[in-house]
């Protein structure tokens, strides 16, 4: 999406008064795909969810001390999950990992015909996303 931003500002003649729909890459991937990429980066197994498994901001409250230790032992920025769980934050949780558990695809025809040609595969768009977390001391 920054990739598109950029490239959208310095072509207002193509971009202007459009709206585009924006993707890393053409062609659509479902969770079962992204899923074992993402484990792949943390070294772990995936699983399929468990039927009736509780709302991801219960899962986080009743391991925050567990958190805290990685905090602690790795100086990783302090709160991360803490703010997100703040009051009125604890919803956002529940809309993305529950409510939006359905595929998405994304027509990209029209910012191809426009001019913007960029892509990235899917192990490269999350392994660079959690190496930046990584990085920045927001993850171990």
């Amino acid at each position: 999406m920054a990739k598109f931003s950029i490239w959208a500002s310095l072509n207002p003649d193509k971009t202007s008064g459009e709206s585009f729909n924006i993707a890393d890459h053409d062609s659509p991937a479902s969770w079962s795909e992204r899923w074992p990429i993402i484990c792949e980066w943390f070294d772990l197994i995936g699983t399929p969810p468990v039927e009736g498994s509780t709302q991801p901001m219960y899962y986080l409250k009743s391991h925050l001390s567990t958190w805290d230790k990685l905090v602690n032992d790795h100086g990783l920025k302090k709160n991360l999950i803490l703010d997100e769980l703040s009051a009125g934050k604890g919803h956002y949780q529940q809309h993305i990992m529950r409510e939006l558990c359905f595929n998405r695809t994304l027509d990209l025809s029209k910012i191809r015909k426009a001019g913007f040609l960029e892509s990235s595969d899917l192990r490269t768009t999350w392994w660079t996303a959690f190496d930046r977390l990584r990085q920045s001391k927001g993850i171990v």
